[in-house]
C-alpha cells in the first residue's frame, strides 16, 4: 500500500542517516533532520495513518503496559555536531498509557582540557 511505501522511505532515510555522518552535518542535529524527513520528503497523512494503526493496535498497546514506571531511568547517547551527547530520562507520573518525565542532555565539552560534561 501507499503509506506502507512511504514508512519504508523514511525508515530508508534515517539508516542512511545513521550510516553515513555527512547527511546529519547537514542540519546541524538530529530532531532537525527527522523533522524535515517527516514534514517534507514524507506525505505527513500517510505518517499519520501509519502511526495511528499502530498506536491502537491492542498488540502494541499490551507491549507497552506495565513498561514505565515512577523512579524509572533511562539512558542514551548519540553524536551530533555539538559532540557525544548523553541523556537521561527519568519518570516521574504513570497513568495508563500517558507518562510524564524529566529530560536531561549532557554535552561534552569541546576543546577543554578536562572531561567533565557541560549541561
Amino acid at each position: 500500500s501507499d503509506v506502507l511505501a512511504d514508512v519504508e522511505r523514511l525508515l530508508i532515510l534515517l539508516s542512511k542517516t545513521i550510516q553515513d555522518a555527512r547527511h546529519l552535518k547537514q542540519f546541524g542535529h538530529f530532531e532537525s533532520l527527522f523533522a524535515y524527513l517527516w514534514d517534507y520528503v514524507t506525505p505527513l497523512d500517510a505518517l499519520h495513518v501509519a502511526y495511528e494503526r499502530w498506536r491502537r493496535h491492542e498488540v502494541a498497546i499490551a507491549e507497552v503496559d506495565g513498561v514505565f514506571h515512577v523512579g524509572q531511568m533511562w539512558f542514551g547517547s548519540y553524536f551530533c555536531t555539538q559532540g557525544q551527547t548523553t541523556l537521561m530520562l527519568n519518570i516521574t507520573k504513570v497513568e495508563g498509557l500517558a507518562l510524564e518525565a524529566d529530560l536531561t542532555f549532557t554535552i561534552g565539552a569541546r576543546g577543554s582540557k578536562s572531561d567533565a560534561p557541560v549541561q
